[in-house]
């Protein structure tokens, strides 16, 4: 940067585009802040929806007239087919808090069934190993026996 003591003086210069001089453009190009300017206008005059926190009272007014002037047929026929769809759900509800129910009872009577085959299995596997167990000292017993048949001839 250059040292700048008191006395000196600095000056920017910019230059503009050729289409900002008025004199040496014949068509007028716009520049996009030209076009977003314009936008920006448009959308100001025009009016915005209401929202529920901020209803003019014009809007109000005309709401509530339109509120009053619904047919009542229109009316009566939109809350038939509220009933119907509500029913609808209700049966829907019903029938899966039936079938959860069941699935409940359904799960419970397979759990008692796998402890029953588990305690089975349990019991079958004490009684191979008691069979086995027999089995072995069977076996020795012969081969006791055998052996003092041999020693007495």
């Amino acid at each position: 940067m250059p040292n700048l003591d008191e006395n000196s003086v600095q000056s920017i210069e910019f230059e503009a585009p050729l289409s900002a001089d008025p004199s040496s453009a014949p068509p007028r190009k716009h520049f996009s802040i030209d076009l977003s300017l314009e936008l920006e206008r448009q959308l100001d005059m025009e009016s915005y929806p209401p929202t529920p926190s901020h209803i003019p009272e014009a809007y109000a007014q005309q709401s509530s007239t339109t509120r009053e002037s619904m047919d009542p047929h229109i009316l009566a026929h939109i809350i038939k087919q509220l009933r119907q769809s509500l029913t609808e759900v209700t049966k829907d509800r019903d029938e899966l808090l039936e079938m959860v129910a069941l699935s409940a009872t359904h799960e419970a009577e397979l759990q008692e069934a796998l402890q029953h085959m588990t305690d089975k299995a349990t019991t079958m596997e004490v009684e191979l190993s008691d069979a086995r167990r027999k089995i072995k000292d069977d076996e020795d017993s012969i081969n006791m026996l055998r052996t003092k048949v041999e020693e007495s001839r």
